[in-house]
């Protein structure tokens, strides 16, 4: 909050006529007055934070997370180290909250309304391309056919996502 607006403020509420406050009887009346008293005071002296989002931010990325990713670097472009660390491990949690409740509502909202739809966000959301084997259970002559085409298809998943090598 800059200093400025709140010597505005001050100076606004200091000059208000407050006798519609004291003259209505009813306390509800007096908290309704009040509080639109107050409300145009501040929404005159004090104005709203704007957050852009841009086209490229991740579907997760909230007005909430990008202002506390300003606070992060206000911190750190301050110098103070201890608030950085801690609005850096915020920034985080809430990203990796946001995270998951964005793909849990994307597969939640397919799964019960159309399935071919979430099978195709599962496959959307874990970056694999479509051209795989699928299953089909006409094509099965045996459990441990079935069995082997079912390995073989969880594994096409993410055959290109995980590499490791064994020392």
């Amino acid at each position: 909050m800059k200093r400025s607006n709140l010597i505005a403020l001050e100076l606004r509420l200091s000059r208000t006529v407050w006798d519609a406050v004291y003259e209505a009887e009813d306390v509800d009346d007096k908290v309704s007055i009040f509080n639109g008293v107050i409300s145009q005071a501040l929404d005159g002296c004090m104005p709203l934070k704007s957050i852009r989002l841009h086209p490229m931010d991740k579907p997760w990325m909230t007005p909430n997370i990008k202002a506390k990713i300003k606070l992060r670097q206000w911190a750190f472009t301050r110098g103070n180290m201890s608030q950085y660390y801690l609005q850096s491990a915020q920034v985080e949690d809430m990203i990796r909250k946001a995270k998951s409740n964005y793909y849990q509502n994307k597969a939640k909202t397919f799964r019960t309304s159309d399935p071919a739809k979430w099978y195709k966000a599962i496959y959307n959301l874990s970056g694999v391309s479509s051209q795989h084997e699928g299953l089909t259970v006409n094509s099965m002559g045996s459990e441990v056919a079935l069995a082997e085409k079912f390995q073989k298809s969880i594994t096409e998943l993410w055959k290109d996502l995980i590499t490791t090598s064994i020392p």
